[in-house]
């Protein structure tokens, strides 16, 4: 099977907004605060998900190490750069005499921690998600998800209502077809400045005034987004757009979706419980 198509139908296993209540299930507890207890079994359950989706252990730990420095370099500011209330207690010896307090030194790596698995599930998730699917799924939603007899994924439904009343009707599809338009552009730009590089480097162009590639770069991107534009328009882009593909999630999707819905309430009460 060619890679692309492989990689196409992998991002297809799950539909994206599933990727994207399970990431936020992970990320919420670690933003509160929570205990390892309430956000460690849902970080597993992501990266168990993710490499179900489709993404290779190769893939994470190269994730992973790039998060690892990330993490230290913050690590080691908040090491030398401690907060004044944290300042007090007692003090422990590290190495080359390094002397920290204990309560500087737990604070440091509670933030490394928390930096390190935000990050590793931000970055996976979107290895893994269709975001084209996402975004024409927020164009194409009227907020009725769970009618018909189908399972009602509450979170989501409550989610989409609220963006409703925020982007109606041709706002939002205007605005979700601006975003598809700049998300597949950046392949474009990464290219055109690829190609505008290797014309200044046979043209013997100084290293130091490569930084002038911005000019062409911009102009590329202006007129690249009037073409962007007027394909849009051209191919029947308006307020009465009707979707022909179907985005909404299925009945598979809705039913995981209650589940970790349900899942995500439950050991959250008891984690707060046993805390």
């Amino acid at each position: 099977m060619d890679p692309h198509i492989h990689a196409i139908y992998l991002q297809n296993k799950f539909h994206p907004m599933v990727i994207v209540m399970v990431s936020l299930m992970a990320i919420i507890p670690i933003i509160v605060q929570g205990g390892f207890l309430w956000w460690g079994p849902f970080v597993a359950a992501d990266l168990l998900l993710f490499l179900y989706a489709g993404l290779q252990v190769k893939t994470l730990l190269k994730i992973a190490l790039f998060v690892f420095f990330l993490s230290f370099t913050v690590l080691f500011l908040n090491l030398l750069y401690p907060a004044q209330e944290l300042r007090s207690g007692e003090t422990l010896e590290l190495f080359w005499s390094f002397t920290v307090y204990k309560s500087v030194l737990e604070a440091s790596l509670l933030n490394f921690f928390r930096i390190f698995v935000l990050s590793l599930i931000s970055a996976s998730s979107t290895l893994v998600m269709n975001l084209d699917k996402l975004i024409l799924y927020y164009a194409s939603s009227k907020g009725d998800e769970g009618s018909k007899g189908k399972v009602r994924a509450t979170f989501l439904k409550g989610f989409i209502v609220y963006t409703k009343s925020m982007f109606k009707g041709w706002e939002r599809i205007k605005s979700s077809y601006v975003l598809l338009a700049a998300l597949n552009s950046i392949f474009l730009l990464r290219e055109e400045s690829e190609r505008i590089s290797m014309v200044m480097k046979f043209r013997g162009v100084p290293f130091y005034r490569r930084h002038l590639l911005l000019f062409p770069l911009l102009v590329f991107a202006i007129k690249h987004s009037q073409r962007a534009a007027l394909a849009l328009i051209a191919r029947g882009l308006s307020s009465d757009k009707v979707f022909y593909f179907d985005y909404s999630l299925s009945a598979y999707d809705q039913k995981l979706l209650l589940f970790l819905q349900s899942f995500f309430i439950l050991w959250s009460v008891l984690a707060i419980l046993l805390s």
